[in-house]
């Protein structure tokens, strides 16, 4: 759910998880494809096999289209992470994503971005 400020009141809009996910735990937007429109990247909890544990979701024309679309990040092994970070971790002018797991002691992962600058 995001909401959009109005002049009087706050606007609700939702954007439903994709079937195939655990429950949403952590979200951060900015433009992963460079295509000029922030997309939405989010963690799940409670994913276990055969779900997913981060997704990015972009959309065709505008924010307020009902449906987005997913893209899959983590795979489908089955775990839970927690917080994302945008972050050029290898310099070449792109964001990646950084997300880190407690439970099962995995520690930090870096998801490379594909599409670059």
């Amino acid at each position: 759910i995001w909401f959009r400020s109005t002049e009087s009141e706050w606007e609700e809009h939702v954007i439903p998880l994709p079937d195939g996910v655990g429950g949403g735990k952590s979200a951060v937007s900015f433009d992963v494809n460079h295509d000029g429109q922030n997309d939405l990247v989010f963690s799940c909890e409670s994913a276990k096999a055969p779900l997913s544990g981060t997704r990015w979701l972009s959309y065709k024309d505008t924010p307020f289209d009902p449906v987005w679309q997913s893209h899959e990040i983590a795979g489908k092994a089955g775990i839970k992470y927690d917080r994302i970070v945008p972050s050029d971790v290898d310099g070449d002018g792109d964001l990646d994503i950084l997300c880190c797991e407690e439970r099962d002691q995995l520690g930090v992962f870096w998801y490379e971005n594909p599409f670059g600058q």
